[in-house]
């Protein structure tokens, strides 16, 4: 996420979210991942989901955040998984 981006999205999140509060994540990725996306979120309980053949799986997660830098924290820490689709 470029700085325009990251700019533009804390503004949105400041105007539509309460802070401090919890905050809901999902993200789908090759179910080859998922040991990834649990190694960058070390203390965050994630629900997963298989898809019908398990070649992708969905990750959602909520955590309790002070503001929108910290969602733009967690976006920037799983940007890198290969094939990861943030929802």
């Amino acid at each position: 996420m470029d700085e325009a981006r990251q700019k533009a999205f804390k503004k949105l999140l400041e105007e539509e979210h309460e802070w401090p509060g919890p905050y809901d994540f999902k993200f789908i990725v090759p179910s080859e991942q998922i040991d990834m996306i649990s190694n960058l979120l070390p203390n965050v309980e994630l629900t997963t989901r298989f898809s019908g053949k398990g070649k992708f799986t969905s990750v959602s997660f909520q955590i309790q955040c002070e503001s929108p830098n910290d969602v733009v924290d967690i976006y920037i820490r799983v940007k890198n998984v290969p094939g990861l689709m943030a929802l």
